[in-house]
């Protein structure tokens, strides 16, 4: 049988309980109580021999191991239906290089915190409302409330302090100027009027229904911004790219990519970036910066005229975008489409501004 020392001091509705687990404290009245421990929060209720204890968060002991690691890794370039392959960028647990190893256990640490001071004080609101049902006297209702609200300026100040996560650069005269071009540069590109993240691309079986198009693609609509993440605080706002499950943010000396509740991280000596221009039909409205290049119909024949056995046959805009993709060898991928054809170098120059200065 295994044994344990605990210790209860009990002042007015409050009781202060003592193990080798850590300090915890619980107050209410008798067949009621909720707390705060060790291993989190937790609501006591009962009488009679017959008792309710449930935790409110944490992990509890019996709870199987994670074992992400061990699932077999997907393919980098899975199909996606319609003959569409998706572009996927890697976990961003495999983008953790040594030298940025620390740096992001400590950052991904801030981003999982949960902050405890809200949970305390619902639980101390819960705590005051089964005092008053039960007729406690008011000066243990005025003992409760004071200890309430102490405790949770005590936990909001450690909140404070946990979940945020300071950045500061002084940049050099190099990085500086870089930096700086970069910002520009990045300005241009998401001047362009339209960008959006392609998700997948593909060939297309039925040239006759598609405009004469051999390749489709699955996009979505995107608005890059200079920003920070949240609870990073940064004396710099810089480039950021959403992107589908990802979200992108160029900092000096690194690019952060934020996926699912975690960063990973991509060096510019690491970056590969690939310009192209494609033509696109485009069925939605036309963008001012784009340029036309022809037109075809919705329902083409041999010839590249109109089919005359669909009715309801109209004209399509050709359009010719730009494309820039962004790559890595430790699992990043992204492209971007850009209606301005000429904004994707914009955002090249800026990037290899960062990288011949890393």
């Amino acid at each position: 049988m295994g044994m344990y020392i605990r210790k209860g001091i009990k002042i007015g509705p409050f009781r202060f309980n003592v193990s080798k687990s850590g300090i915890g404290t619980s107050f209410g009245v008798k067949g009621a109580r909720v707390g705060l421990g060790p291993k989190g929060a937790y609501v006591h209720a009962g009488r009679g021999g017959v008792y309710y204890r449930k935790q409110l968060h944490g992990k509890s002991p019996e709870q199987a191991p994670n074992t992400d690691s061990q699932q077999p890794r997907l393919p980098d370039q899975p199909q996606v239906g319609n003959n569409l392959q998706k572009i996927q960028s890697a976990d961003v647990s495999e983008m953790a290089g040594e030298s940025t190893k620390d740096f992001l256990n400590e950052l991904n640490s801030v981003i999982k915190y949960k902050n405890k001071a809200t949970i305390f004080l619902m639980l101390g609101i819960v705590g005051i409302g089964v005092m008053v049902f039960n007729g406690v006297p008011n000066y243990l209702l005025a003992v409760g409330s004071i200890s309430v609200l102490v405790i949770w300026l005590l936990l909001l100040r450690r909140d404070m302090r946990l979940n945020k996560f300071y950045l500061q650069y002084e940049l050099e005269d190099f990085l500086g100027q870089a930096f700086t071009r970069t910002i520009d540069d990045f300005k241009t590109f998401a001047n362009s009027e339209r960008v959006w993240n392609i998700n997948a691309y593909g060939t297309t079986e039925d040239l006759k229904r598609s405009g004469g198009a051999s390749t489709s693609f699955d996009r979505k609509l995107i608005k890059p911004s200079l920003s920070v993440p949240a609870r990073v605080k940064c004396n710099l706002n810089v480039p950021t790219l959403p992107a589908g499950d990802e979200t992108l943010y160029l900092f000096p000396d690194r690019i952060l990519v934020f996926q699912k509740g975690k960063f990973g991280a991509v060096t510019y000596s690491d970056l590969e970036i690939e310009l192209s221009e494609s033509n696109f039909l485009e069925e939605d409205s036309i963008p001012r910066d784009a340029k036309q290049v022809g037109t075809t119909w919705k329902y083409v024949n041999k010839k590249g005229g109109p089919d005359k056995r669909f009715k309801g046959n109209y004209e399509i805009p050709i359009m010719r975008y730009g494309e820039i993709r962004l790559k890595s060898k430790s699992g990043l991928d992204e492209l971007f489409m850009l209606s301005n054809s000429d904004a994707g170098k914009s955002l090249e120059t800026g990037l290899n501004s960062l990288r011949s200065n890393g």
